[in-house]
């Protein structure tokens, strides 16, 4: 099983689940990862087997002559110890997780092994052109794994000849062992918490801007950020906290950084907001929301609107739109009421939707018709 980083954001949470639920169901896995991280000390106490080996990610930097030469020079670092690890391994299955590492997928064909690559993204805002080729490694996966029909018919829509290999998989989400549900009354300052990436597609500065027409609008309110930035987006993080200060938020503002236990962040929470500006292929850290009690707002960003279809507690903005944020907060915290009896049904219809259990079988039974094929 191959992953492209060793955090434990988002989608590595869903490759942790992945190795669990496969090993519990009697398949011997070993996993290569690039890197060491928090991510390889999970899979390290589950007793995993997990190789640091080098490899090619493909990003849209590397459509560029640079970035093409930096991936030239990465694949041609990662094809030896791939190999070997392949040769020494002996899988039946080669299971590719995200759809940015592409050379696990291409070795493994070469040495005809079957691929099931689960993928979470579903890039529609660049061009055509750029969307087919970032998709077109997808063509080498025996079968496909997606973790909503968003993203399924993003992939789709670049190369047709994907359909049939698709399968939808809804991500596992593990809610709080005792929720903390919302205080009945919204005395005092309202939190607002922003959960995840700290980039520029996640629309933090958006959260940020939304949080200053609420307090403009008198009602008092604060934003906590939980979530780190990529390597090399320093200069974002820089810019979100000259931003704070410009618009005299600096003492309602909390940069938490990582937050490994999102949970008790939560409960210190009202309103979640999830205001990216491109799309996303889903929305965990919307899900865990709800499974902890929260209202939240997301963006029409792609599968966003998937992850909180259905729910009372819910509401969709347009992307970018920070009034647009600012009015829907506005309009929870005049609804509490209904927020406080809605809760409590939201996080049980999400706890049924993304158990743990219902993945795991869904992904055995993949493994089983790709390794028996």
């Amino acid at each position: 099983m191959a992953h492209p980083g060793a955090e434990l954001f988002g989608s590595d949470r869903v490759f942790l689940d992945s190795v669990d639920q496969l090993q519990q169901r009697g398949w011997r896995v070993v996993v290569t990862i690039p890197s060491s991280g928090p991510l390889q000390e999970e899979l390290i106490s589950r007793g995993v087997e997990v190789l640091t080996r080098p490899t090619a990610v493909l990003r849209k930097s590397a459509l560029g002559p640079l970035g093409a030469l930096r991936l030239v020079a990465d694949i041609g670092r990662g094809i030896g110890p791939g190999i070997k690890v392949l040769r020494a391994v002996q899988p039946q299955v080669v299971y590719v997780s995200t759809i940015t590492i592409p050379l696990w997928a291409l070795l493994a064909r070469l040495l005809r092994v079957p691929v099931i690559w689960h993928i979470h993204e579903a890039e529609t805002g660049a061009s055509k052109i750029i969307q087919k080729i970032l998709a077109a490694p997808l063509l080498l996966a025996t079968r496909i794994i997606a973790n909503s029909d968003f993203t399924k018919a993003a992939m789709v829509a670049c190369h047709r000849r994907l359909n049939d290999r698709f399968h939808v998989v809804l991500n596992p989400v593990t809610g709080p062992v005792s929720p903390v549900w919302p205080r009945p009354e919204l005395k005092g300052r309202i939190n607002v918490l922003f959960v995840g990436r700290l980039s520029p597609r996640k629309g933090p500065d958006v959260a940020l801007r939304a949080v200053k027409i609420v307090r403009d609008s008198g009602i008092d309110s604060s934003i906590t950020f939980a979530g780190s930035v990529f390597a090399g987006y320093e200069w974002f993080e820089a810019d979100l906290m000259s931003q704070v200060q410009s618009l005299g938020l600096s003492e309602v503002t909390d940069f938490l950084g990582f937050v490994d236990d999102v949970w008790p962040v939560l409960a210190s929470a009202d309103v979640v907001v999830m205001p990216s500006v491109a799309d996303e292929g889903f929305g965990n850290s919307a899900v865990e929301a709800l499974l902890a009690g929260r209202p939240v707002i997301v963006s029409d960003a792609g599968g966003l609107i998937e992850a909180v279809d259905g729910y009372e507690t819910a509401r969709v903005v347009a992307r970018g739109e920070h009034e647009a944020l600012a009015g829907s907060i506005c309009e929870m915290v005049q609804d509490w009421d209904r927020v406080v009896a809605s809760a409590p049904n939201d996080a049980q219809r999400a706890q049924q939707r993304h158990s743990v259990a219902t993945f795991g079988a869904e992904l055995d039974k993949v493994v089983q018709e790709v390794a028996n094929s």
